[in-house]
Formats: C-alpha cells, structure tokens, sequence
C-alpha cells in the first residue's frame, strides 16, 4: 500500500492504515540508526523521520474536522519531531553553504569561504557531542532518535482506535478546502510584505496542499497528479528559499556569526539575496498557476471526482 486512500476501504479505515504504515516507517529507520546498522546514516533518518512526521500532520489534518483526536495527536507528533529539528537545520545549512558556492563558483573563491563552513561543521558536531554539561541541549543523535520514537510508538499504539465522524468526502472537504485557501492566503500575504517569514508560512501551507493532493490523486488522478507534481515543485521552491533565511541568520546575523569579516559578510549577503530573488519569483510564477481556482469551486470539482470514482 502507499500515501494515498485507496478506492475499496472507508475513509477512517485508510487513515488508520495510512498512519500505521508511516509510523512504521519512522520506527524502522530510527531503529536502524541507533541499533548499530552499518548501512544506517544517523543524519538521513532525523530527516526520514521528520518528513514522516510532517505527512502524518497533512495526514490527519485532512480529515481535521471529522477527526475529534486531531489536537492531541497533531501535537504529538509535531513535538517529537521537534527534538530533531535543530539537527537538521544544522544539516541544511552546510547544504545551503555549498549550493551557494556551487551556484556562484564563477563569481566567489570558494577557499575564502572554507572557515564559515568548517565553523557550520563545528557547530553539528557539537549538537551531535553528548551533553557533558547537562543541560539538556546537545544530546547525541541516537539519543534524539530514541526519545523521539518514544513519542511515535506511543502514538502509534493509539492509531487502531482512531474514530471518524463523517466517511467519504465528508470527512475531507472541511480541511481539504481550509488548507487550500490557506495556501492562497499565505502566497498572498508573502506578495504583500515579503518577508522570510512569511514566505515559510506558505511553504509550510503549499506543502500540506502538495500532501492531500497525493492523498487524494487515486479519484481523478487525470488531475489531482500533474497538481500534486506543481505542488511539490513550489515546495520545494520554498524550501530551499527558507533554507536560505536559516543560513543568513545563523551565518550573517547571529550575535557571533562565523562570516567575521565585514567586506566577506557583505559579499556572502549579495549572493543570498539574489538568489532568494530568484527563488521568490519562481515560487509566484508556480503557486498563481497552482492556486488560481477558488478553494469552494476545486473543493467541489474534487468532492464530485471522489463521488464518481466511488461509485
């Protein structure tokens, strides 16, 4: 089976189906991470782990308003991938780092750049490092992994007696419609003032989009398919934009930023900001085209596919 209702099984019966298999997921790659697999790479399931956390989250809140459980296990599962959280933004800023290099090779001296990277290095080694000074920061990553699939089994646990108020598309349209207009009051808002974090909460809303369209693709996958891949391409957009804003805090505005030198800081922030430029206006070029429908007419249009491929 996979990430998406299936057409012979009730809707509460794919939600639990759904969960399970991605709580399954999760538990097994945290599991070979920290149970000596020589193939496991402990940095690549913090970010397995936190991207099966993120599709529970559009998971369930698709059927957010039939689902009376929705707060207590949406915060489970948003606090157990918070334990990772600073683990991979560590990650993704030396990601960030080299895609600039790469990007501007022409135009930068990638050697003059080396010690803001061998600092961001630095700085992921000791959140990995064991906390010698107990104070509950910096935990190694096994134990990070530990306690955050202690969140997740527990919640998995519960899984089997999740409950719906309402079946078929009645159990979707309240939150397929919500987090569509969302998504378009968010670009919107990110048009008005663009600011970074503004421009992070439309990800976050484009990306719960992008879930429920895979979700759903099965009842008109004609449609719901070449959608879900716009989808994912404006995220994706978006997240390597936010990607960008954690990079300029932690390397540029940080009280004791690794760019030190203000002529290599001031080079360092030309390049992000044409970069995020671009990357801002590719993700309006994607999202007008994506999020042009009125969420009540797609809603409707998308009810009625699911009707028919029901029947």
């Amino acid at each position: 089976m996979s990430y998406r209702f299936e057409q012979d099984e009730s809707v509460a019966d794919g939600l639990r189906r759904i969960a399970a298999e991605q709580l399954d997921k999760a538990l097994a790659e945290a599991d070979a991470a920290v149970g000596g697999d020589p193939d496991a790479d402990p940095a690549e399931a913090v970010h397995e782990v936190r991207k099966r956390g993120k599709k529970l989250r559009a998971l369930i809140r698709l059927v957010r308003p039939a689902f009376p459980a929705y707060a207590d296990e949406n915060a489970a599962i948003r606090d157990a991938a918070r334990r990772l959280s600073d683990l991979r933004d560590a990650t993704a800023v030396i990601e960030t780092h080299d895609l600039l290099m790469d990007r501007y090779e022409e135009f930068v001296e990638r050697r003059a750049f080396g010690p803001i990277r061998a600092a961001l290095t630095r700085r992921r080694k000791q959140l990995e490092a064991p906390d010698v000074h107990g104070s509950g920061e910096g935990a190694p990553v096994a134990e990070r992994l530990v306690a955050a699939g202690a969140d997740l089994r527990r919640v998995r646990e519960r899984v089997d007696g999740w409950t719906l108020e309402e079946d078929g598309f009645d159990a979707f349209a309240g939150g397929f419609a919500k987090t569509y207009k969302r998504a378009r009051k968010a670009m919107a808002a990110a048009v008005d003032r663009p600011t970074g974090k503004r421009f992070h909460e439309w990800r976050k809303r484009a990306k719960y989009h992008r879930y429920h369209l895979r979700l759903l693709r099965e009842a008109w996958p004609e449609v719901l398919g070449p959608r879900r891949d716009e989808a994912k391409a404006l995220s994706d957009v978006l997240g390597e934009e936010h990607d960008l804003t954690v990079y300029a805090a932690l390397v540029l505005d940080a009280p004791d930023p690794p760019a030190s030198d203000p002529r290599g800081r001031e080079a360092l922030r030309g390049l992000l900001r044409a970069y995020q430029d671009a990357l801002r206006s590719e993700a309006l070029t994607l999202g007008e085209r994506l999020l042009a429908e009125k969420p009540k007419a797609f809603a409707g249009r998308v009810g009625a596919a699911w009707a028919a491929w029901r029947e």
